[in-house]
């Protein structure tokens, strides 16, 4: 497998680099030959320039299917190499990247007139950089680990984003007028894409550990809050009757159930403090329990 992609990359003009630092996957016109000639030029790549193997055009779907190669091989630098390249091709919509830019000498233009003035992206290339980074963050060969836990992060957010996306879409499709609601709905994901590198964002498959770590100890602790809760309400039932008994524990059980489920949602997906979201429920039924005993010792 490693010999394979060994051979795209002795071949320059299919597989390049910037600066030994970013990825370059020229765009050529047809699959059959790789010479300078065979560049895109003209409408899709109209850059004011003379196209060469310094001054071209490239794709995502090229960018995109050279990174899958790459997050599954062992050769790390390639990897950051890919990363790199996905960090310096933002769009209009953040760390998601341009579907067509243009490398100008040692520099990428993501969003040059001419070529993508617009900063449009492209769904399926987007979708196989997300796959590329996620397999690299976990595959066991590439041994950089903060690299692969950025690698984690940026897919996470471009994943966010993209459905975000979609799903604005779908809405202004429905109702015209949700203009502004969708827009600012999708503020805010724009502000973490384009601020990527320098704030600090949760990670939310970590988030998740995080939180059914809690729940594990949280579920088990709660029987025994039932229990707690279960004597004074047994005390009750035998004084009012067991249909009383029954609806309140029936009560307190939906209410448990739901408070867990919310927490767990909040603490997955609103970075909510894990051990508030999983151990929130085992208050409220303590608290619960503990007033049903302060009312039956008053009696």
């Amino acid at each position: 497998y490693d010999a394979l992609i060994d051979a795209y990359f002795a071949n320059s003009h299919v597989v390049t680099t910037i600066q030994n630092n970013m990825l370059w996957v020229p765009w050529f016109k047809t699959s059959t030959s790789s010479q300078v000639t065979a560049l895109q030029n003209g409408a899709n790549c109209n850059s004011g320039q003379t196209i060469d193997f310094t001054h071209n055009c490239m794709v995502t779907d090229e960018l995109s299917q050279m990174g899958i190669l790459v997050s599954m091989g062992k050769d790390q630098t390639r990897m950051n190499q890919f990363y790199s390249t996905i960090i310096a091709s933002k769009s209009a919509y953040g760390n998601i990247p341009s579907w067509r830019m243009y490398r100008n000498g040692d520099t990428i233009e993501a969003c040059k007139q001419g070529i993508n003035g617009n900063c449009d992206t492209a769904s399926d290339g987007t979708a196989r950089i997300v796959i590329a980074l996620f397999t690299a963050s976990k595959n066991p060969q590439l041994t950089d680990t903060a690299q692969k836990a950025k690698d984690e992060k940026v897919a996470s957010l471009m994943l966010g984003l993209s459905a975000g996306l979609r799903g604005a879409q779908r809405a202004l499709e429905a109702d015209p007028t949700r203009v502004g609601v969708e827009r600012t709905a999708l503020d805010a994901l724009w502000r973490n894409e384009s601020s990527e590198r320098t704030r600090n964002v949760a990670d939310m498959s970590l988030q998740s550990y995080r939180v059914e770590f809690h729940r594990k100890f949280s579920m088990p602790i709660g029987c025994l809050v039932f229990a707690f809760f279960a004597f004074p309400v047994g005390v009750r039932a035998r004084r009012s009757g067991r249909t009383v008994g029954f609806g309140v524990g029936l009560f307190v059980a939906i209410v448990y159930w739901g408070l867990l489920v919310a927490g767990q949602t909040f603490g997955v997906r609103m970075s909510l403090s894990p051990g508030l979201s999983m151990w929130f429920p085992d208050a409220v039924v303590l608290l619960a329990g503990a007033a049903f005993f302060t009312a039956g010792a008053r009696r």
